[in-house]
């Protein structure tokens, strides 16, 4: 196959029909450790946290680890190609969804978004690299990795060669990808907008130490600042278990130290300060808006929103309201919340009271500093499981 308007980043495959694989094969096992072990020791990527962070995701210890948790391992293949659309606000993204689909036995293409194609080339020159090592090349033959524009065509075409289609994007990227739609029988996964929220136990955080809140203060940090807060898994929303104002003082001034190490330019200021300014106009739950230097801002809402989703924050913006309990909480989990991020706070009595109460969302429950440690189990889905079909037996049995 040959289409003029794609750029080729990395991969050499051609269009050719791919036959589907056993599941964690090792020469994928392999590959992804010495990827790893590549971008910790370029200079390219080695310096970038973000490609630092998949580089310890991808290590071989980390993912042979979900082995025994993937039901029927043994009698499960991939579907045969996969099309991953990748979003344009997160540059490594593409790599997560590439080693899903490489894992579940499948080949991939992956389109890269044009608006992060250079921050995401460095990482691509090194899947490259090491596919070109022979051992590699039939990886490297059932892999490609391009960018194009969204009108030119190409989208069409690879979704009409695919076995399997997963999109990355926002609400209205989405709507726009499904006008082409998949062939029947192709298995598809959406994963839009979602929205995430952070719940901490005051009593639990005023008995914390200068140096245990430096370390919660720096793991929140990654949680949100690393990629500007633009992660669906990032919270925005701090949900305060208990009430103590000089408590929630003393945790945000420690959050503006850690945060000083951030690159704040003179636009991301300007952003942030307009739509907190939008949000103060459009609803009549901000009682206050607090400045912690120009590093983070925090606003006071009235009550806990049932619409959580509508006080979006980047580049340091935090919304806060406080709950006496979690009952009060569930009304505010929608299908949109994804990660619930807990300190202080029984993550079963969580998970409880969100079966109780049926709520839509509230997929993950993790500790503070890991709302951005993507799992095989993604949005309350399996990823690996999904993008492989089980082949089912069934024995003669006498009457």
């Amino acid at each position: 196959m040959k289409d003029e308007t794609i750029i080729r980043l990395a991969g050499g495959w051609k269009g050719s029909e791919i036959v589907g694989r056993t599941l964690l094969e090792e020469s994928v096992l392999c590959f992804l450790e010495d990827l790893s072990r590549e971008i910790r020791s370029n200079p390219m990527t080695r310096n970038r946290e973000d490609c630092a962070a998949f580089a310890f995701w991808c290590r071989r210890k980390h993912l042979e680890s979900w082995k025994e948790a993937l039901n029927d391992r043994e009698s499960r293949l991939g579907w045969g190609m996969i099309f991953h659309i990748a979003p344009s606000n997160i540059p490594t993204l593409f790599a997560y969804s590439m080693v899903f689909g490489m894992l579940a036995g499948n080949g991939n293409v992956i389109r890269i978004s044009s608006r992060v194609m250079e921050d995401s080339l460095p990482l691509c020159q090194m899947i490259e690299q090491v596919m070109q090592q022979k051992r590699y090349q039939d990886i490297y033959e059932n892999t490609l990795l391009f960018t194009c524009e969204r009108g030119d065509g190409c989208i069409e075409t690879y979704t009409n060669l695919c076995d399997g289609r997963i999109i990355w994007g926002g609400d209205k990227a989405i709507e726009e990808l499904r006008k082409i739609p998949v062939r029947p029988g192709v298995t598809e996964l959406e994963f839009a907008d979602r929205y995430s929220i952070a719940v901490i136990d005051t009593e639990w955080m005023k008995q914390r130490s200068e140096e245990e809140l430096r370390q919660l203060s720096y793991q929140f940090y990654n949680d949100t600042f690393a990629m500007d807060q633009n992660a669906c898994s990032s919270p925005r929303l701090i949900v305060w278990k208990g009430e103590d104002r000089k408590c929630f003082e003393t945790w945000w001034e420690q959050c503006m130290e850690t945060a000083k190490r951030y690159e704040l330019s003179p636009w991301k200021v300007s952003r942030k300060y307009e739509e907190v300014c939008l949000n103060i106009m459009e609803t009549d739950q901000i009682e206050k808006v607090r400045f912690y230097d120009n590093r983070i801002y925090v606003a006071d809402l009235q009550e806990c929103p049932r619409n959580p989703e509508q006080y979006d924050g980047r580049f340091g913006c935090f919304y806060q309201c406080i709950i006496q309990n979690l009952e009060e909480l569930m009304p505010s989990l929608n299908r949109k919340i994804q990660t619930i991020e807990y300190a202080g706070v029984s993550p079963k009595e969580l998970q409880d009271r969100i079966v109780e109460f049926g709520a839509k969302g509230g997929d993950r429950i993790v500790p503070l500093g890991q709302a951005l440690s993507l799992d095989y189990v993604w949005d309350g889905i399996n990823l690996i499981e999904h993008l492989s079909r089980v082949i089912c037996t069934v024995e003669r049995r006498e009457n």
